[in-house]
């Protein structure tokens, strides 16, 4: 599984899809319900902007506190 926004951007798009393809198919026994690879590869790249953000932001942050003592 997934347990992280940083864990889902390092992710592989296809490991990902097969891994929710799997508890879909174990859960419900149809893979009807399961979101297509270009879902996942969006996912994949919108937790990458995510953590890029974050970072920033925490950067930013720091340097801020710094000028500010």
């Amino acid at each position: 599984g997934v347990g992280s926004i940083a864990q889902l951007s390092q992710i592989q798009p296809h490991q990902l899809h097969r891994q929710i393809l799997r508890l879909q198919v174990s859960l419900f026994q149809c893979k009807d319900y399961c979101p297509p690879v270009e879902t996942v590869q969006k996912w994949i790249l919108e937790a990458k902007q995510l953590t890029m953000f974050l970072v920033i932001s925490h950067l930013l942050f720091v340097l801020c506190q710094k000028t500010l003592c």
